[in-house]
């Protein structure tokens, strides 16, 4: 008896909550129905990603000759300059195109037993930069990553990081946009699917900012970016869509 009491007591509780069950689905189909019957629309985002190369490339330096004397100082910067260009030019650039700045020339002052300096010149450092920038991105990057040579040579150098940009992000804006809004449109009609309802008319458009990533890159800014330091980069266009439902 204890046992048939204990069947029908868990039959009556799994019935109830059976009931529950419908019950609560129902009171949930419900709300989304007459969320969807009131708006009458849906906003979804809409993205785009395209794979680019940068087609631009720049590289800089700047070296350093310390000398007791400033016409010595000025002669040895100019015999590293020419190592500078014979390097570039064995690399497979155009050294003609380098550009080299104005010298920056600073003067060492002894200092007396106190450490303060005297007016005595003790010696001089001439800093001389340098720039170049090509379309072969591939050069600029293997004349960066192969300075060592010139390190070797006995060059006092500072390499700065390569920079690589695209500059045909306007020629691709109304394509990537476009695509944006197609993604967009196919989100809004997988989240209503099976709802009873079609996406309609737009109400409303908004475009997000274009980022310029690492091909490897899945971070997104509200300000946009432009990656420099990699040849291999990913354009993201993003649109906000509003439709109606019908």
């Amino acid at each position: 008896m204890i046992n048939n009491a204990f069947r029908k007591g868990a039959f009556w509780l799994g019935a109830m909550l059976a009931v529950g069950a419908v019950v609560s689905t129902a009171i949930a189909g419900d709300v989304i129905r007459d969320i969807k019957i009131r708006d009458r629309t849906i906003s979804v985002k809409g993205y785009a990603i395209q794979p680019i190369q940068a087609d631009v490339g720049s590289w800089s330096g700047v070296f350093r000759v310390r000398g007791l004397d400033l016409s010595d100082a000025a002669t040895q910067t100019e015999k590293q300059k020419e190592s500078v260009r014979t390097y570039l030019r064995d690399g497979g650039f155009d050294h003609q195109a380098a550009e080299f700045y104005a010298p920056d020339v600073t003067v060492l002052y002894r200092q007396n037993d106190e450490g303060k300096d005297t007016h005595a010149i003790e010696s001089y450092i001439i800093s001389q930069s340098f720039s170049i920038q090509s379309d072969d991105v591939y050069l600029v990057s293997r004349l960066a990553a192969g300075v060592g040579e010139l390190i070797q040579s006995g060059i006092e150098f500072d390499s700065y990081s390569p920079s690589f940009r695209f500059s045909k992000l306007e020629d691709w804006k109304l394509k990537l946009l476009g695509l944006a809004r197609e993604n967009a449109k196919k989100r809004a009609e997988i989240l209503i699917g099976g709802g009873g309802v079609e996406v309609g008319t737009v109400r409303s458009a908004s475009q997000g900012v274009f980022q310029i990533t690492r091909w490897d890159s899945t971070s997104v800014s509200s300000y946009g970016s432009n990656d420099t330091t990699a040849i291999d980069k990913n354009i993201r266009a993003v649109v906000t869509m509003e439709y109606e439902l019908d």
